[in-house]
């Protein structure tokens, strides 16, 4: 308690400054522990926000760690993406433009609109064309069918073996092919009929009969000779009646006529060759069918 106050203080008054005289007192007595409290205090608070700020911060670091890779990478990318446009532009300056140039000169337009002209014909002109043909396609296979007839009539083996070919598709013209091959067997049966009487000569002098028949090679030449008449021929066909030769020549004829048979393409001499076979080894096939009298050839020379 203080000892000094004054003599005509009231109590209370006199309480009350001695209240508030103690705890100043208190409060000086105190005051280092209150700094360092205050002291600590703010450390504390410090620390504290320095920890918030550095985790902020680190955060703020990554994050623009992050941004900055990515817009590096972009950036690269960028760049690369440009480079390599800058190089595929010079490259086609240097050696793609100058080949369009070339490949688009007026010859080579010429050429690349013909070309697809021709494919226009074979996809679409061709086509159209054979579907308004389609009507007349009959009448054009029997037309050609007797193209073919006239033709081996004429002398034609090819076209003759054709209608062979047609007769043997067994459809709607194999028919037609048929009764046209009946038509130039007729046309060469005359050959089965020889003359005897008519006369053979060579560079204006006549060919006795008898050198002809005793000379194999003689006959045989003079039937393949294509400067041969059919009189000729017929009477050639009519002097194989008179052979009266041994096995060795009868062997002989038959390999000259398949001789004959396998390489000539003259109808007038297969003929002959079908007519002496059948004189020589009697009619074992068909008149005017090669592929036949063949077969007959191969059998009688194994018998030989």
């Amino acid at each position: 308690m203080p000892k000094d106050k004054p003599n005509n203080t009231p109590d209370i008054v006199e309480a009350k400054i001695d209240i508030q005289q103690y705890c100043k007192n208190e409060a000086l007595k105190n005051k280092d522990e209150l700094r360092d409290y205050f002291i600590q205090e703010y450390r504390h608070k410090t620390n504290k926000t320095n920890t918030i700020f550095s985790i902020i911060l680190a955060l703020l670091g990554l994050f623009i760690g992050i941004i900055g890779t990515n817009f590096i990478k972009d950036y690269i990318s960028a760049k690369t993406k440009e480079s390599m446009n800058q190089a595929i532009t010079q490259s086609i300056d240097k050696y793609v433009q100058p080949k369009i140039d070339s490949a688009f000169t007026l010859p080579n337009i010429k050429s690349l609109v013909k070309t697809a002209a021709k494919e226009n014909v074979d996809s679409i002109a061709r086509p159209f064309i054979l579907s308004q043909l389609e009507p007349y396609k009959y009448s054009l296979k029997k037309a050609n069918i007797f193209a073919l007839q006239t033709s081996a009539i004429a002398g034609n083996r090819k076209a003759y073996e054709e209608l062979i070919t047609l007769s043997k598709l067994n459809n709607s013209f194999s028919i037609d092919a048929n009764n046209s091959i009946k038509a130039v067997v007729i046309a060469f049966n005359d050959y089965e009929d020889p003359i005897m009487s008519y006369p053979i000569s060579r560079n204006g002098e006549e060919i006795a009969p008898d050198s002809i028949i005793k000379n194999i090679d003689l006959y045989f030449k003079l039937l393949k000779d294509p400067s041969t008449k059919k009189e000729e021929r017929k009477t050639l066909i009519g002097y194989s009646l008179s052979f009266n030769a041994p096995d060795a020549n009868k062997k002989e004829i038959l390999r000259q006529c398949e001789n004959i048979l396998k390489q000539s393409q003259s109808m007038d001499i297969c003929a002959s060759a079908c007519s002496i076979l059948k004189r020589t080894v009697g009619n074992k096939a068909p008149f005017m069918d090669f592929d036949a009298w063949l077969k007959v050839i191969d059998e009688e020379l194994k018998k030989r």
